[in-house]
């Protein structure tokens, strides 16, 4: 032969990539922002819809055992949900949906909160195996900070920070 078959490449990253952690809100998540960029009069309901079902399904990133590989790994699993979460956060900014959406949000922040602190049925556990939930809390707190002050909702902004997102039943004074 005049020419020789060139040598096969590398196998492409997407083919040996992990899959990541499927959340189970890709519907959800979808329809939300459809109804946002549509206009239609349930997008408020799609959207807190979509972050009881983000929070619902979070179980799937409990560490079993702790390992610091693990926790790590575990954090890079959570970018696509963390994504979606910007993604209706922002929209619901945009198309001026947020100020109806603020107690859902603070609602999503408290629900999320549960998953930071050790659940009964755990007898032996470190805080480091709790430390990935803490990471996504704090990480949608402060893209959603970022994006009330991207699109210029000052005004929001105290009700964003002056909200409690401790459960009830955690606070020590319930004068707060």
């Amino acid at each position: 032969p005049l020419r020789a078959r060139p040598e096969p490449g590398p196998a492409p990253i997407r083919a040996t990539r992990e899959k990541p952690l499927a959340l189970g809100t890709t519907i959800a998540y979808e329809e939300a922002l459809k109804a946002i960029r549509s206009g239609t009069p349930n997008a408020k309901l799609l959207c807190e819809e979509f972050l009881e079902l983000f929070v619902a399904n979070l179980n799937a990133y409990k560490l079993g055992e702790y390992n610091q590989e693990q926790l790590l790994k575990s954090i890079d699993t959570f970018l696509p949900a963390r994504d979606q979460f910007v993604d209706v956060l922002v929209g619901a900014i945009r198309s001026n949906l947020i100020a109806d959406l603020l107690p859902a949000v603070r609602r999503f922040f408290e629900s999320l909160y549960a998953y930071t602190e050790p659940t009964d049925s755990l007898y032996s556990w470190k805080e480091a195996m709790l430390d990935h939930f803490k990471y996504l809390m704090n990480e949608c707190f402060l893209y959603g900070m970022a994006a009330l002050l991207r699109y210029e909702q000052f005004s929001l902004i105290p009700a964003y920070l002056s909200d409690f997102y401790i459960p009830t039943k955690k606070r020590r004074n319930s004068d707060l």
